[in-house]
């Protein structure tokens, strides 16, 4: 493929990479295990928290490497041909949205975060450590691991800023961290719901004690 030009490039290992990202791992497991549909099932998210939720950690340990994989070899396939880097960009945003939005699941997937983590080291290791350091700092600052990984995505663009990535490439990390926050759109929702619910019940608090206190 040395010979086809970039968006041909593109094209090719973008078509890929969603067609890799759109094989649902914690569907296709639960529904081996269990012969139902996961999307019926808790959350009803197609990732591996969900498949843990049924499966137990094995089933979530088993879909959450699955999930990495699928995103390393969609981002591995234009590096070993060495394609420029905004083709691995293309290739990692594709193996995301394809997790997303599987088209033979009726465009009910997952979340995004594990493939994310599986297609960024590959597409660009220097950016990855630095996110690595990131998601490290969350779990220490806040004791929530499952923050970790979208706090890793949220600074996925500033850090990769900071570093000088191409321009290309950093277009396209844009555009990934963008697919896996609208992903999330409802638990992000929800927890700022109860942070403005928990803050107005603090200021309410905070009015009857002092209005306690005045008497």
């Amino acid at each position: 493929m040395f010979h086809l030009s970039p968006a041909v490039q593109a094209f090719a290992f973008g078509t890929s990479g969603y067609a890799v990202g759109a094989l649902s791992a914690a569907y296709y497991v639960v529904r081996a295990a269990r012969g139902t549909d996961i999307r019926a099932l808790h959350s009803g998210n197609a990732g591996a928290t969900n498949a843990g939720r049924v499966l137990g950690r094995r089933g979530f340990v088993l879909v959450f490497a699955l999930d990495c994989l699928k995103g390393a070899v969609a981002v591995w396939l234009p590096r070993l041909v060495e394609a420029p880097p905004e083709v691995c960009g293309v290739a990692a945003l594709m193996v995301v949205a394809g997790h997303v939005w599987p088209p033979q699941l009726h465009f009910r997937g997952g979340k995004g975060i594990a493939t994310a983590i599986g297609a960024v080291p590959v597409a660009t290791p220097w950016l990855a450590l630095h996110l690595l350091l990131v998601a490290a700092a969350t779990v220490l600052a806040t004791r929530r691991p499952h923050l970790a990984g979208l706090a890793a995505v949220v600074a996925l663009v500033p850090v990769a800023r900071g570093l000088g990535l191409p321009g290309g490439l950093t277009a396209t990390l844009v555009a990934l961290v963008l697919v896996i926050l609208w992903a999330h759109r409802r638990d992000l929702s929800a927890a700022l719901r109860v942070r403005r619910d928990g803050a107005t019940t603090a200021a309410t608090t905070a009015a009857t004690t002092a209005a306690t206190t005045g008497r």
